[in-house]
């Protein structure tokens, strides 16, 4: 029998077989060995985000936006070091009103 192996070509050492794909948790150093430069690539381009709407006219009278608010909100919650973080992020971008009325 042929056993196939699911990995990360820049990181071979960590194949994992398919029967055990997603049975066994990365350690916190392996997620952060496989995800730190994609997640450094994301903090960098939120920051150059809202560098560029700040500095673009018009830019520091959107800072009562609730876009951004949102944004601010969010970036707190990842600053914190409690559990859930992303269902709260998500919560933060939910839209928790009434759902629409139907017409029929």
């Amino acid at each position: 029998m042929t056993i196939r192996y699911i990995a990360n070509p820049k990181r071979p050492e960590n194949a994992l077989p398919i029967e055990t794909y997603n049975v066994y948790m990365r350690t916190a150093a392996q997620t952060l060995e496989l995800n730190f430069l994609e997640m450094r690539w994301r903090a960098l381009s939120l920051a150059a985000d809202l560098d560029r709407i700040d500095r673009a006219p018009g830019g520091k009278q959107l800072a009562a936006d609730p876009r951004l608010k949102s944004l601010r909100d969010a970036i707190k919650v990842l600053l914190e070091d409690k559990p859930d973080r992303a269902e709260r992020v998500q919560m933060i971008f939910s839209d928790t009103g009434d759902l629409p009325v139907q017409s029929k």
